[in-house]
């Protein structure tokens, strides 16, 4: 085995990827390695050797997560079957670059941590064949997903919050989810900096890291009760540490981890333009025996560079003149029609791939024609014929859609579901939904079965099909605790982007995504007809203005926000 004593680059995979390689050090030979694929999940154990030499102790693995990965991606890549609207919205927003600021994007960690929690809870039975979570035989289901620290912890935890509580409030009756948060916090400080997950509550994360979709801001404020009890006393937390001093011996290699666990929050999230990757960032820890972490070089190299510069962006008060201020918008609403219609010959069809439930895949050598495999097949078809009769699959379908319209419906919402069932018989019933290949669309049983476990594919295009030819009326639906905003609203913060001082604009700086904006930015400061103007990145996500009417699964906004003079 060929290896190196040290490592020439740190950071080798994006944070907003799944990881492509990892280095493996070898305890025995104190070399390391750079080998494809992702690591394997699993953890440390101390040896006997680890007090003695710069041994980080014997890698064990976790067969069951390693057993789940694989499952996670291959539901995400078929688009989530079995995922509630709700969850589906949420998943789609998440994964949107679109719907934040740069520095506010989730990393891999966050949506694969999310995706595995939704999955365990609303996946068919049938994905998760072979997955037994071990509990501890109390009242409540454990579930710990273990992340590294400074990865952002309490951002997943308000993505898990938003899932629950806006799934709860609009299947009111799912026992799989609660609307009542329990928070427990080891200490006064992690207390106070848990009152991010309190839904309305200043700097809260469902509007700074745009956790919630426009149109559901509402939902979560009225259905969440958050409640922050404190368990103990335990430790100081601090955003940003430079310098770990050990002023007395540790007993355990634990604690070790965890006071050098403080460094370990960056202190800039801009990636490289060239690679994609963050900048390798250093703390300097004195007198903790943690001298067989991996680092850049041999230790004879000079320091890593300083990081870029950043600017301040601020709202300046000496121009208040310019102050531009605007209704703030959530969403904005469709009203239906009162009576709803569908023109099948005007409606877009949808194929179903037979083959993107796993369920069915596992029947493909009946396909193939291999006779020892069809009688267990044959079995298997008929199970599942049992568990999906065609009127069950039509009412949950149905009963999906119903859920996400309700709220806009200004009728009787009982003949609103009555509708709803009609329009989906009609449309499941007809040449318009098809599945592939010919022998599962041609057999009513395998058609039946390929519809039920893709059922949420098939009430997301229904849905989009209802929309697009009953919406009439936009209605606008404002923030009932902040209907005004303003960009004196703005809370300072900083960027390593390129960026300009404005002259008529209330913000000190405009930020630059591309040259086009920098060119708009001057010629609003130069022509005489704008009287005051602003970015609407540099104000920050919390601040985004509707540009026009949205769809359930859109979210323009407006590039620039002018006040003008008389022409």
């Amino acid at each position: 085995m060929t290896g190196s004593a040290t490592i020439d680059q740190l950071i080798i995979n994006s944070p907003y990827e799944e990881p492509r390689e990892h280095w493996r050090y070898y305890r025995e030979t104190r070399l390391f390695t750079r080998e494809p694929e992702r690591r394997k999940a699993g953890y440390i154990r101390a040896s006997e050797s680890s007090r003695s030499f710069d041994d980080p102790g014997i890698f064990v693995e976790l067969p069951l997560v390693n057993q789940i990965r694989p499952r996670i991606k291959a539901w995400r890549e078929t688009d989530y079957p079995g995922a509630t609207g709700i969850t589906k919205r949420l998943l789609q927003h998440w994964r949107d670059p679109e719907q934040r600021d740069s520095n506010r994007r989730f990393f891999f960690c966050h949506l694969e941590a999310i995706e595995t929690l939704i999955w365990l809870a609303e996946a068919p039975a049938s994905e998760r064949v072979g997955i037994e979570i071990s509990g501890d035989t109390g009242p409540f289901t454990r579930l710990c997903c273990k992340m590294a620290t400074g990865s952002g912890k309490t951002i997943l935890m308000s993505m898990l919050i938003a899932w629950q509580v806006l799934n709860k409030v609009t299947y009111a009756q799912d026992k799989r989810y609660s609307k009542n948060v329990l928070l427990v916090a080891p200490g006064l400080t992690v207390k106070n900096r848990l009152q991010v997950l309190i839904p309305g509550s200043a700097g809260n994360f469902y509007t700074e890291f745009q956790i919630i979709p426009p149109g559901l801001e509402d939902k979560l404020r009225q259905g969440s009760t958050c409640r922050v009890h404190i368990l103990n006393w335990h430790k100081l937390d601090w955003e940003t540490v430079t310098h770990v001093m050990g002023l007395r011996a540790f007993t355990s290699q634990l604690l070790c981890e965890q006071v050098v666990g403080r460094g370990l929050r960056r202190t800039s999230y801009d990636t490289d333009e060239k690679t994609g990757l963050f900048q390798a960032e250093y703390v300097n820890i004195f007198g903790v025996p943690f001298t067989f972490l991996p680092h850049e070089g041999g230790g004879d190299e000079p320091p890593p560079p300083p990081p870029a510069p950043k600017t301040r962006i601020e709202a300046m008060p000496v121009r208040k003149s310019y102050e531009i201020v605007w209704p703030n918008v959530v969403r904005i609403d469709h009203e239906y029609r009162p009576t709803l219609a569908l023109d099948l010959n005007k409606a877009k069809p949808l194929v179903l791939d037979a083959y993107l439930s796993p369920t069915l895949a596992e029947l493909a050598p009946i396909i193939d024609g291999k006779p020892h495999e069809r009688e267990r097949a044959e079995i298997r078809l008929r199970e599942l014929d049992e568990q999906y009769r065609i009127q069950k699959v039509m009412f949950t379908t149905a009963g999906d859609i119903y859920e996400q319209m309700k709220t806009t419906w200004k009728g009787n919402r009982e003949y609103l579901l009555a509708q709803i069932i009609r329009i989906v018989e009609r449309y499941i019933q007809s040449d318009k939904l098809k599945v592939d290949p010919p022998l599962f669309n041609n057999d009513d049983l395998r058609r039946r079965i390929v519809i039920a476990l893709q059922m949420s594919a098939v009430a997301e295009h229904i849905k989009q099909a209802i929309d697009f030819e009953n919406k009439q009326t936009l209605i606008p639906i404002f923030d009932t605790e902040r209907p005004i905003r303003a960009t004196g609203d703005m809370l300072p913060w900083y960027t390593g982007k390129p960026c300009e001082h404005t002259k008529r604009s209330h913000i000190n700086m405009s930020v630059f995504d591309s040259r086009w904006e920098a060119s708009e930015a001057f010629e609003l400061d130069r022509n005489d007809n704008v009287v005051a103007w602003v970015r609407t990145t540099t104000l920050g996500s919390r601040s985004r203005i509707p540009s026009g009417a949205s769809s359930e699964n859109s979210d323009p906004t407006a590039s620039f926000v002018l006040q003008m003079g008389r022409c």
